[in-house]
């Protein structure tokens, strides 16, 4: 890219971290605390996918620095006396991995079904092209779900799974030996035993998200 390339690059860059430093607002943890206290509702959005968790030493070197699950949403809370009320893990009814590493069960995207182009990962030549891939077995599944709650003591949360794209697989989740349709993936013993709620969305739209409550 040619904007790489431009004598002007740091310098614009670091221009904009300085302006933006603008809007930080450094509180106390006493004056954290009380804005807490007028807060409604908090939400937390952590990094891409429990698999690239930088402590996941199976997957090493291809991981993000950051912890991506409960870890620092819990140490948050934990630290000024709250809880989490809700942790919801997001998941496609297949898998996707853009960059290199492994990547277990992989296969052509035209035998997944009709997914359609994800324009927000377009082929680069840092990472490549999207690859995609079916789900392992149903242990594999929740494990990493299973073992960021037990490592983070989040075990007093409602889990929740939420599944996305269940329109371009006609509302089956993609396992590596078969297709299971929704409704009998989410009442599976090690589904079940594992996740309290469930969000399903089939379309690009918010407003389509439905949610199920296991009872």
């Amino acid at each position: 890219m040619a904007v790489l390339n431009l004598d002007t690059l740091l310098e614009n860059a670091a221009k904009a971290i300085c302006n933006n430093l603008h809007y930080i607002n450094i509180l106390s943890d006493d004056s954290l605390k009380e804005k807490l206290k007028e807060t409604g509702t908090l939400i937390f959005e952590s990094g891409q996918g429990l698999l690239l968790d930088r402590n996941n030493k199976k997957y090493a070197p291809h991981l993000t620095c950051s912890e991506t699950g409960l870890a620092n949403p819990s140490k948050f809370l934990k630290r000024f006396g709250y809880f989490l009320d809700e942790a919801i893990y997001v998941s496609r009814t297949y898998v996707t991995k853009h960059g290199a590493g492994t990547l277990p069960n992989q296969c052509p995207r035209e035998t997944l079904g009709n997914l359609e182009i994800d324009r927000t990962n377009e082929p680069n030549e840092w990472q490549g092209a999207i690859r995609y891939a079916r789900h392992g077995n149903m242990n594999e599944f929740v494990a990493d779900v299973q073992k960021d709650i037990k490592d983070n003591d989040a075990d007093f949360a409602k889990k929740s799974l939420f599944l996305t794209h269940l329109n371009e697989t006609d509302n089956c989740v993609l396992m590596k030996d078969k297709n299971i349709p929704v409704e009998q993936f989410i009442k599976l013993p090690e589904i079940k035993n594992t996740f309290d709620n469930f969000y399903f969305s089939g379309s690009h739209y918010s407003e389509d998200t439905t949610n199920s409550l296991l009872i």
